[in-house]
């Protein structure tokens, strides 16, 4: 790959502020990381460092320069993927017996079918990432995104799913979409039975989710303990399996203080599982691979008729939902998996929505409402992005404020894209119309881990739009 470390010298724009280079250190420490795992690495990563020095000694205006850490951080990215490619290109989906199959790191992969790999090296690194506490057991596993572990969860450890006449009984205490349409899809084969959210009947299955949006744009921050009281009262009500999904939170979620306490009914077969999409948060925003994260947290004394770690894994290799050779090896890039890294990145992320929710909090203006949990009474919740609602929620007021932010972002020399998902190094805005009027509309601005100028102007450009006596008047 030619990476061209552009001359700075000759531009002689001045900035009104001057940019940190921060960023510019942590391209760097993600690089050195790189070649110390992977030491074919250290040419191609001559000349990116090369242009990572020369951005961090140049004077360009902020817009400027935080163009050049996108590229520059995308560069990156197709450092990791192309080492991946290079290692698995070689190798056959199905491989002989002596063909070599080895990851980027020369560890050697042994498998039959590529939806058979079983990715040891990099589910070991969930160990020191999800750690169980005294007194509790551990299991972790990969799988090709969040929504396939969820699948394969519901399929493989759903209890009583094998009489289709008593099917599992579900309830899900959360708002992602995908997992309430999956439900509804099982529901509609008769694969389960999906349990109102409020009600006292007793669940089989618990979904929770510790953060979550509902279908009005309202942000909910569950009370975990008060939850698993309620659904593991007795034995009778303990849910067999509890899922809770920690996809908002990431790696700043910790079950620990909730493990010895909450779940102590005399039920012995059930399982706790965490389980997240290891996209957004936990890959220093540069979307590698999809990945789901799971780990399985039973009392070290529980016995169980049937090891559901292997029913798991036979059901991750029976859909397909687990780890291809490509994902597998653009995972091993260092950072991923790395608990004290995703958790300073998430925490940044976290830091930068939570201040524009404040700011905006702050307007009795344009916008009817403003959804971020840290606005509420636990002003230490976080989440990635900030629902946004207008006074008047035409869907013809969403685009026109999407206009109006792609022209002031280009107007004021922003960083400001225009996009879906979270958890990028850069700042997102979408409109969310509805399907069918099944959700109300909003604007989600998904504010990455960057500070500094995009961060400030784009608060301050949402500010200023919140006063403002309407859209057209802006």
């Amino acid at each position: 790959m030619n990476i061209v470390a552009l001359d700075f010298t000759s531009r002689h724009e001045t900035p009104s502020i001057q940019p940190t280079h921060d960023e510019c250190q942590a391209l760097l420490q993600l690089g050195d990381s790189l070649a110390a795992r992977m030491p074919q690495a250290e040419t191609i990563l001559h000349s990116w460092r090369q242009a990572v020095g020369a951005l961090e000694g140049a004077d360009l205006a902020p817009a400027a320069f935080e163009t050049e850490l996108d590229r520059l951080g995308l560069a990156l990215r197709r450092i990791c993927l192309g080492l991946a490619h290079a290692a698995s290109d070689r190798a056959l989906r199905s491989p002989r017996d002596r063909d070599r199959t080895p990851a980027p790191d020369g560890e050697e992969i042994n498998f039959g079918y590529e939806r058979s790999i079983e990715p040891e090296t990099l589910e070991a690194r969930l160990r020191s990432y999800a750690p169980a506490p005294a007194g509790w057991h551990a299991d972790h596993l990969l799988f090709s995104s969040g929504q396939a572990a969820m699948t394969s969860l519901l399929l493989a450890l759903a209890p009583r799913g094998a009489n289709p006449a008593n099917p599992p009984r579900i309830r899900h205490l959360g708002g992602y979409f995908e997992t309430e349409e999956l439900l509804a899809m099982m529901s509609s084969h008769g694969m389960a039975r999906e349990l109102p959210k409020n009600g006292d009947d007793h669940a089989d299955v618990l979904i929770l989710e510790p953060v979550y949006f509902d279908r009005d744009a309202h942000v909910h921050r569950l009370d975990m303990t008060a939850a698993l009281k309620r659904h593991c009262a007795t034995a009778e009500g303990c849910p067999s399996l509890v899922i809770v999904d920690s996809t908002l939170v990431g790696p700043c979620f910790d079950l620990d203080p909730l493990l010895p306490q909450q779940l102590t009914c005399s039920e012995a077969g059930h399982i706790l599982v965490r389980m997240s999409s290891g996209l957004k948060l936990d890959q220093a925003g540069l979307e590698l691979a999809n990945v789901g994260l799971v780990s399985l947290y039973c009392r070290e004394d529980q016995d169980f008729a049937v090891d559901p770690v292997e029913k798991l894994k036979k059901a991750r290799a029976l859909t397909g939902a687990g780890l291809g050779f490509d994902a597998l090896g653009a995972l091993q890039a260092p950072w991923f998996l790395d608990r004290d890294h995703a958790r300073g990145y998430a925490e940044a992320v976290f830091e930068n929505n939570a201040a524009l929710a404040q700011r905006l909090g702050e307007i009795d203006g344009l916008f009817s409402q403003i959804s971020h949990p840290s606005l509420g009474a636990d002003r230490g919740a976080a989440a990635p992005f900030v629902l946004i609602q207008l006074e008047e929620d035409a869907p013809e007021n969403y685009r026109k404020l999407e206009q109006l932010l792609a022209r002031e972002a280009k107007a004021r020399d922003l960083r400001f894209d225009k996009g879906g998902s979270f958890g990028f190094r850069g700042h997102r805005y979408e409109a969310i119309l509805p399907q069918a009027g099944e959700i109300t509309p909003f604007l989600r601005v998904a504010l990455g881990a960057r500070k500094g100028w995009s961060k400030d102007g784009i608060i301050a450009l949402l500010c200023e739009i919140a006063r403002a006596k309407s859209l057209d008047a802006f």
